[in-house]
């Protein structure tokens, strides 16, 4: 999954449940009416009586009583709108690394890569949502063929759907991005449709900072009810971002931080797949906290962060603006509860977050760890905030920390302890172990236990 990291370090998920979330891009660079964008775990009932004409060299779910297979596609669910299709459902599990898509005039394949497969539990599955860029898709009623293979082709499953058009609901209905959609005069905010309605973007400013990877906006709003704001990175030739794959990059969703009732700004750190060089413009649209939103996205050009005055408030992504030399921007006491603003380094932990300092002596010397206070806000792995910290120093070397202890759920490092910016961490593991070069400058190491409050000991063991 990708995701976008926020000023309060908290991520957001960009794509979720079985299938990739995206925007269908119209002529005019807005979005259809009724799409909100987002994924939901809104389920969908209908079987849709497919076409299961299978072709695999994997093995089948199994054979029936008269001995003919079973085909393993037998519950794929396929859905065609104006420009896109969506295909959900359980398929054999194999490591599947690409789709083709072939329909229409002149037997044209359409292919997808990695970042669209979805492969989960012990049967496997596969979900796609592709939006049309000019591909020959099939409509409702056609029949179209995927294929599956793994990465050198010794494995593929070749098959014929139907496309089945998408159901249409009504206020409080469930609806989902390609699979259901709601009447006209409603949109599909958050996994259910309701009445129309949201903020409309009437003006937007654009700040990137490539150094820290970072995008803040300015956006003037018709209301003071905006929650969150939608974007979508271009490049300078007007087009969405692709991944690797060439499928578009997914929109990003950020939280609105009220100006005025009709300004808002919004920042944060770009996922590290994305190219920032290429980043020309955005394509931005605000909501409401229904999802809601009216009107088409509108689009700006990036421009370089401002220049703050010395100890002035500033944002901590460094995207809207940038602290003078010898200052950087942090929170007061490290967390975001207070504000942002421009000054010296810190060299400490705040003295609420009861850090505890040891000096090792090498490998072989142990640590106890114990206690959960400090809210540290950025951490790659791990969106928890409460974690006990310690100010580690040892004779400068590459070492292992090994935890022993209470059940946790991340191990966390950072040259500074309180400073947010991503570039401050060394290092985020879910695991129990994570290798560190240590020396007499204080590594900053957190850990955060499954209840909230724990104890353990970390020893250091050196590196094979």
């Amino acid at each position: 999954m990708v995701e976008w990291m926020n000023a309060a370090g908290r991520t957001a998920a960009l794509w979720g449940g079985l299938f990739l979330a995206g925007c269908p891009s119209d002529t005019d660079g807005g979005r259809d009416r009724g799409d909100s964008g987002d994924s939901s775990d809104a389920s969908d009932s209908d079987d849709g009586g497919l076409d299961t004409d299978v072709h695999t060299d994997a093995e089948t779910d199994g054979d029936t009583d008269d001995g003919t297979p079973v085909s393993p596609w037998v519950a794929l669910d396929a859905r065609c709108g104006d420009d896109s299709l969506a295909i959900e459902g359980p398929v054999p599990d194999e490591a599947w690394t690409t789709a083709t898509v072939r329909a229409g005039a002149g037997d044209q394949a359409w292919q997808v890569g990695t970042e669209a497969l979805r492969l989960e539990g012990d049967v496997g599955g596969v979900a796609l949502t592709l939006v049309a860029h000019g591909a020959p898709l099939p409509v409702a009623g056609e029949t179209f063929e995927l294929s599956l293979a793994n990465a050198d082709g010794s494995v593929s499953l070749v098959g014929d759907l139907a496309c089945q058009a998408i159901p249409v609901g009504g206020v409080g209905d469930a609806c989902r991005e390609a699979f259901r959609a709601c009447d006209a005069g409603l949109q599909c905010a958050l996994g259910v449709c309701v009445d129309d309605g949201g903020p409309t973007v009437t003006a937007v400013e654009a700040r990137l900072n490539p150094t820290a990877g970072s995008l803040g906006l300015f956006v003037e709003v018709s209301d003071d009810e905006t929650s969150t704001v939608w974007v979508e990175l271009l490049n300078a030739q007007d087009d969405v971002l692709t991944l690797s794959s060439g499928q578009p990059f997914p929109p990003l969703l950020l939280p609105a931080v009220e100006i005025t009732p009709t300004l808002v700004s919004a920042s944060g750190w770009l996922p590290a797949s994305v190219p920032v060089d290429d980043v020309a413009a955005v394509r931005v649209a605000a909501r409401d906290a229904l999802g809601r939103t009216q009107g088409s996205p509108m689009e700006a050009l990036v421009d370089a962060p401002v220049a703050y005055l010395a100890f002035s408030l500033c944002d901590v992504t460094e995207a809207l603006g940038v602290c003078p030399t010898g200052q950087v921007c942090g929170y007061e006491d490290g967390t975001p509860a207070t504000p942002a603003r421009c000054g010296e380094a810190p060299v400490t932990c705040p003295a609420a977050w009861q850090a505890s300092t040891h000096a090792l002596t090498g490998v072989g010397d142990s640590v106890a760890v114990g206690g959960a206070v400090a809210p540290v806000v950025s951490a790659r792995c791990d969106e928890g905030a409460s974690r006990a910290t310690l100010v580690v120093t040892a004779p400068s070397d590459l070492y292992r920390l090994v935890y022993t202890g209470d059940p946790i759920v991340s191990l966390h490092a950072r040259s500074s302890c309180a400073l947010p910016q991503p570039r401050h961490e060394l290092a985020c593991t879910t695991g129990s172990t994570v290798d560190l070069i240590l020396s007499e400058v204080p590594t900053f190491v957190f850990v955060d236990f499954v209840a909230g409050s724990g104890t353990g000991t970390f020893t250091l063991e050196a590196v094979p």
